[in-house]
């Protein structure tokens, strides 16, 4: 499944490698526990330099915690259909993906987990520009061009939808059986 150019995945690791701290934190971690139901496996799907990666150990020391980042050469081997997740975090990513390849990795997304996703999308221009100058947020979409995407491509049902004030679009998806196969 192509995920990612390799031109792209070029960019986007002299991205991550201007700014030494990542670019997300952990505070909002707190408001995920009425989704994660004593969750056992967790991957941060899209996570830079693993911040909510370590945070989620933290809050889940028993947990199976992992990261991927085609971005980060410390995350960027890809997870395969036969590793599942029963959670799945994809927080300010979406955006960040080639047009082109939105719908392969939104497949990709719907493989890898069992239970629960909890997307988070900008909806907005980012602040940081790709190192060819153009702004990081490629697709920039409104909540219902996602709806579409997201029921095209994943099996899962939406348990909560919310639009932030912040531009930003919060879906938690759950899945009804099995993990993604009909």
């Amino acid at each position: 499944m192509d995920l990612i150019s390799p031109y792209y995945k070029h960019l986007l690791n002299r991205l991550h490698h201007q700014r030494p701290r990542g670019f997300g934190n952990t505070a909002w971690l707190k408001g995920l526990e009425q989704f994660t139901d004593g969750h056992k496996s967790f991957l941060d799907y899209g996570c830079g330099k693993g911040n909510v990666v370590n945070g989620l150990k933290e809050r889940y020391p028993d947990a199976l915690v992992r990261g991927y980042d085609p971005g980060m050469p410390d995350f960027d081997k890809v997870p395969d259909s036969s590793e599942t997740y029963e959670f799945l975090l994809c927080t300010d990513v979406l955006e960040h993906i080639e047009p082109d390849r939105i719908d392969n990795v939104l497949q990709h997304i719907n493989f890898l987990f069992t239970k629960k996703a909890y997307l988070m999308i900008d909806t907005v221009p980012a602040r940081k520009f790709l190192p060819d100058g153009r702004n990081a947020h490629l697709i920039l979409e409104q909540p219902e061009w996602w709806d579409i995407k997201i029921k095209e491509n994943i099996q899962a049902k939406p348990i909560y939808t919310l639009f932030r004030k912040k531009k930003k679009y919060i879906v938690v998806l759950e899945k009804e059986t099995g993990h993604g196969e009909d």
